[in-house]
């Protein structure tokens, strides 16, 4: 199970992400909190999404399944046989969820 989320200070327009992956017996896997500087929360929210699944993948997990509190977010993954050119990190996420296994939203 992956938890991600985002977040941005409105006065600063700061962006962070950070998420947390468990088990199926929910031990705790992996933890993390970035930085991310200026941006968007569409883009803070894809940046932890990104994050969780690429650390996933390289540590061999078949099976995932994603939360995210942001529909736009779940949305662009479940769609995501319609490429889109709108964010890199959109196009990043894509190529991970092209690969051999099983990752639900």
């Amino acid at each position: 199970m992956i938890n991600t989320d985002g977040s941005r200070e409105e006065s600063n327009d700061l962006s962070s992400c950070g998420g947390a992956v468990r088990n199926h017996e929910e031990t705790w896997l992996m933890r993390f909190k970035k930085f991310l500087g200026t941006c968007s929360i569409l883009e803070a929210e894809l940046c932890g999404v990104y994050v969780d699944l690429h650390w996933a993948r390289d540590t061999n997990l078949r099976r995932v399944i994603i939360e995210n509190d942001n529909l736009n977010v779940i949305n662009m993954q479940q769609n995501h046989k319609r490429k889109s050119n709108l964010l890199t990190i959109v196009d990043h996420i894509y190529c991970l969820l092209d690969r051999d296994w099983e990752v639900r939203f």
